[in-house]
């Protein structure tokens, strides 16, 4: 069992009952799974080792997490507090990994040497 299972239960048992509201923006248990498999797909293309996370609080935390469950790939979310010498570090250590970040923290960690895409 991992984290994508409980999703698929839940998807299962709560359908289109709320699961994640962020704002103006709510995601169904269906939606939710529909669009971390959508994620989890391109993770597996990217060929990546780990699915990262740059942000602050968005519906990209829960569909980060359960898509990395879905491609079988450990999520490593970061911290935004941190420096962009220890964002390089982290992402360093974690090559070759795909990193979702928040576009007010993609421009810190660019010379990081993972693949980068914007919320």
């Amino acid at each position: 069992m991992n984290v994508a299972m409980l999703l698929e239960m839940a998807a299962g048992s709560f359908g289109d009952r709320e699961a994640v509201r962020c704002g103006d923006l709510a995601l169904a248990y269906t939606a939710l799974e529909r669009t971390a498999r959508v994620a989890a797909a391109a993770l597996r293309a990217s060929g990546c080792a780990h699915a990262a996370l740059l942000d602050e609080t968005s519906p990209a935390v829960p569909i980060g997490l359960f898509a990395a469950g879905f491609a079988g790939v450990p999520f490593a979310p970061l911290s935004y507090r941190a420096t962009a010498a220890e964002i390089d570090a982290l992402l360093a250590r974690l090559a070759p990994a795909h990193l979702v970040a928040g576009a007010e923290h993609a421009a810190r960690c660019a010379r990081a040497g993972s693949a980068r895409v914007a919320r």
